[in-house]
């Protein structure tokens, strides 16, 4: 005997994976845009430091090598962990998206949102994440 879902089950299930991602994206998006302005800014002034040498005259210039290196060191394991849980959430609301079989689990499917929300066949849950209609 093979029980399967039913669809309204699989659509709730990937509002619910939908709306995690969004509430952990609130603490992985910043992790990974500040450890990523800092390896910029370290590469940059990385590089004034090595055309120009390092003289009195840059002192302002490696103290900003200095720091981003800080934080790009001390923020790597943070960083690699914010990237890990977008990857698994990102992984996860595909496999969700592929295991159904209904028009609102299809990414490709030919009826629009607008389609979608006027005949009822999809919760209004499936469209709050930046859906043009």
């Amino acid at each position: 005997m093979e029980i399967e879902k039913s669809d309204v089950w699989q659509r709730h299930q990937l509002a619910t994976v939908e709306r995690m991602q969004r509430d952990l994206a609130c603490l992985t998006h910043p992790v990974i845009r500040a450890v990523g302005l800092c390896g910029v800014a370290f590469l940059a002034s990385w590089a004034v430091v090595m055309v120009l040498g390092a003289n009195a005259e840059l002192g302002p210039m490696t103290t900003v090598v200095a720091l981003s290196a800080a934080v790009v060191v001390l923020g790597t394991p943070a960083f690699a962990l914010a990237v890990a849980i977008e990857r698994y959430m990102q992984r996860r609301s595909e496999g969700s998206m592929a295991k159904g079989n209904g028009d609102c689990l299809r990414p490709h499917s030919k009826l629009t949102d607008k389609t979608l929300r006027e005949s009822g066949r999809c919760s209004d849950l499936m469209f709050t994440s930046g859906s043009s209609g």
